[in-house]
């Protein structure tokens, strides 16, 4: 299952810049910029159509204060969509092989799913946590930032993507509310091994689990799901093992404890406390092509959209942490960019 890092993003304007959207120049500003009525529709406009966009990165380039400009390809997988938008966005990297008994290395551009929920109220990014930017997808929110607020300077606006972290270091209080809020069930919960941190270990039998999924080259260290014929597992029987449980994996920095329900995807829990959550492959596959049909008079969408609005409820509880910028360190293990 995909998992998904979460960000919100402002809309705003450039400081000292002009302001194309003032209520007093709005009509003259529409008139030489454009059909835009609204900065959200501005930034919009940006995804209306299936296209690349080639974000232009300036990077420092060795210890004279020199710069250079990177360009990282963004396409857009599925355009505006009830203003919503599915990115597929590049890293650059390289990748080493042997040839002829020698190294030989290639380019190599793994890219990972961007979530853009541009709908009033939301202002939502997610990124999905795979091999692009080495995982770190801080970096690959930057690239978003920098990338498109060029492109959105010429309208006086910016873009500041921030990310989200809980507000409380408990574990349960996300696992309540998403079976309160959306009358779902937990099917099974998985202790997974991060394979970060490789100076550190768990005492006693977590470091003789932590061991077999080193040597094995295993993710999943513990699963614990519901029997046959039983709709969920027993959370008030598991509270307080989990609840110690949660609390290795917030101190140690090397397991995840995620935690898989019927309908709303997964929540993962770790050391970052970062918004982490998973949804089924098939809801983003289907997402653009495939309606949901509605019996509660509401009109049809897609499952990725319905998934988006709970992820904006649970999301109230998951403070801003401050504006992305490079070297700005994320948790005990790891920099930004």
């Amino acid at each position: 299952m995909p998992i998904f890092n979460f960000y919100r993003f402002e809309n705003k304007q450039v400081d000292n810049g002009p302001s194309f959207f003032a209520a007093e120049e709005a009509a003259e500003a529409r008139f030489n910029q454009g059909k835009y009525q609204s900065p959200r529709e501005c930034f919009g406009s940006f995804f209306t159509s299936k296209q690349r966009h080639q974000l232009s990165i300036m990077k420092s380039h060795g210890s004279a204060g020199a710069y250079n400009h990177e360009l990282y390809n963004c396409d857009v997988v599925v355009s505006a969509c009830q203003n919503v938008i599915l990115l597929e966005l590049e890293s650059n990297g390289t990748k080493t092989t042997i040839e002829n008994k020698k190294r030989v290395k290639h380019p190599n551009h793994p890219y990972c799913r961007v979530i853009i929920d541009n709908r009033e109220g939301y202002q939502i990014v997610a990124i999905e946590k795979n091999a692009a930017f080495s995982g770190d997808t801080d970096k690959a929110a930057l690239v978003l930032q920098k990338g498109f607020n060029q492109k959105l300077s010429v309208y006086g606006r910016e873009i500041v993507i921030q990310p989200l972290h809980k507000k409380t270091t408990d574990f349960w209080p996300v696992v309540w509310d998403i079976r309160k809020k959306f009358n779902d069930r937990v099917r099974f919960i998985k202790l997974d091994f991060r394979g970060e941190g490789e100076n550190k270990s768990a005492d006693g039998l977590m470091a003789l689990i932590t061991q077999l999924a080193r040597k094995g080259d295993c993710a999943a260290l513990l699963e614990l799901s519901h029997k046959p014929g039983s709709p969920e597992i027993n959370l008030q029987e598991l509270h307080d093992d989990l609840t110690n449980i949660a609390a290795i994996c917030l101190n140690e920095g090397i397991f995840d404890l995620t935690v898989h329900f019927a309908h709303f995807g997964c929540y993962r829990y770790g050391a970052d406390i970062m918004a982490q959550f998973g949804i089924e492959e098939e809801a983003i596959s289907s997402f653009g092509v495939e309606l949901l049909g509605c019996f509660d008079g509401n009109s049809p969408t897609f499952a990725l959209i319905q998934w988006m609005d709970k992820m904006n409820e649970i999301l109230k509880d998951y403070a801003n942490t401050g504006i992305l910028q490079k070297g700005r360190k994320k948790g005990p293990r790891r920099k930004a960019c």
